[in-house]
């Protein structure tokens, strides 16, 4: 009945549901089409990020909940930040890459675990 439930809403599970009980997995996936029914967040508290996109940061992306950015006095390190979801079981995450060669761009795609630098 799970599995049936999943493809009627188009929801696909991935290996980190895989350590969850079916209980859990049932209510999560409630807890979402709930979300989406009523429109309302699951989650109230602000997520902050210490940085201001018009002035300090030259370059930004986004690929699925990761944001990236690289600050415009930073010329070997972009930053990432993984965006939180409760009902998805994500948990928020920074990190820095440091010592990276020198680019003038760069695109990240996150389903792929890629990140293209480009002089």
């Amino acid at each position: 009945m799970h599995r049936l439930q999943l493809a009627v809403d188009e929801v696909v599970e991935t290996s980190r549901s895989a350590t969850l009980s079916l209980g859990d997995r049932i209510a999560r996936l409630q807890q979402w089409r709930d979300g989406w029914r009523n429109l309302q967040l699951s989650n109230t508290e602000a997520e902050t990020i210490d940085v201001d996109f018009s002035e300090h940061c030259s370059i930004q992306t986004c690929s699925g909940s990761v944001v990236v950015y690289k600050n415009g006095d930073e010329e070997q390190q972009l930053h990432f930040l993984r965006l939180p979801s409760r009902s998805r079981g994500i948990v928020r995450k920074e990190w820095t890459l440091e010592d990276l060669p020198e680019f003038e761009q760069f695109d990240f795609d996150y389903a792929q675990d890629l990140l293209v630098l480009i002089k």
